[in-house]
C-alpha cells in the first residue's frame, strides 16, 4: 500500500504538468490557425472602398490625427458578457495578441461607415458566443463614446467576403473564428453586425 502511495505522489506532478502543457498547446494551436483566417481577410480588405485618409480630420467635433498602424483607437465593452478590451489599429499578430484589432481598410467609429473589429475566439472574444440580438456594444475613443446595438448574428464560411462590405451608414461588425472550441484552422467565422445608436463627446478610456 505504501508503495502505491509513493507511486501516486511520484506521478501526480507529471500528470499535472502534462495537463497544463496540453491546455497551453490548445490555445497556441487555435491562435496560430486563426491567424491564417485573419491574414486571408487582410488580403481581401482592399476591396473596402473607404477612400484615402487625411492626416488630420474632424470627427464628432474634434480635430484628430487618423490612427496609424499599432495605435490605440479606444476600448470596446459588451457589459452583459463581461467583455472589455483595448482596440488597436491593425489586425496582425502584434495587435491580436494584445487585444482587439481594427481592420485598417474599414472606417473608425464616427466616420459614418462599417467599422470592422477582429479578435481571437479563445482570448478577448471567448465569451462572444453568448451574445444576443439587442445587446449593447460600446466603443470609447479619445474623441467620444459610440453605442451600437446587435442587429444580426450569423455564422459564415471563412471565405465569405460579406463581412468586409462597405456601408454608407454608421455600423459595427465584429468577427472571430468559429467554432469556438475547434482545434486547428476553424472553417467558419462568427459574425456580429450592430446598428449605430448614438454618440456623445464623453471620453472614458479607463
Amino acid at each position: 500500500m505504501s508503495f502505491m502511495k509513493r507511486g501516486v505522489r511520484h506521478w501526480t506532478p507529471l500528470l499535472l504538468y502534462a495537463l497544463g502543457l496540453a491546455i497551453l498547446s490548445y490555445s497556441f494551436i487555435n491562435m496560430f490557425f486563426d491567424r491564417i483566417v485573419y491574414l486571408d481577410l487582410l488580403f481581401k480588405k482592399s476591396k473596402i472602398e473607404s477612400g484615402v485618409k487625411s492626416e488630420k480630420f474632424k470627427i464628432n467635433g474634434y480635430l484628430i490625427d487618423y490612427p496609424l498602424w499599432g495605435d490605440v483607437i479606444g476600448k470596446i465593452e459588451i457589459k452583459r458578457l463581461n467583455i472589455s478590451s483595448v482596440i488597436y489599429q491593425g489586425d496582425d499578430d502584434e495587435q491580436l495578441i494584445k487585444g482587439v484589432g481594427h481592420s485598417f481598410a474599414s472606417l473608425i467609429p464616427g466616420e459614418g461607415g462599417n467599422c470592422i473589429l477582429a479578435g481571437h475566439r479563445d482570448t478577448v472574444f471567448r465569451r462572444l458566443e453568448g451574445i444576443r440580438v439587442g445587446d449593447e456594444v460600446v466603443i470609447y475613443t479619445t474623441y467620444g463614446t459610440y453605442k451600437y446595438r446587435v442587429k444580426n448574428i450569423k455564422i459564415v464560411d471563412k471565405n465569405d467576403e460579406t463581412v468586409i462590405v462597405p456601408s454608407d451608414k454608421e455600423m459595427l461588425t465584429i468577427y472571430t473564428c468559429y467554432p469556438f472550441n475547434y482545434i486547428g484552422a476553424a472553417p467558419k467565422r462568427f459574425v456580429v453586425t450592430c446598428d449605430f445608436v448614438e454618440s456623445t463627446r464623453d471620453i472614458n478610456l479607463k
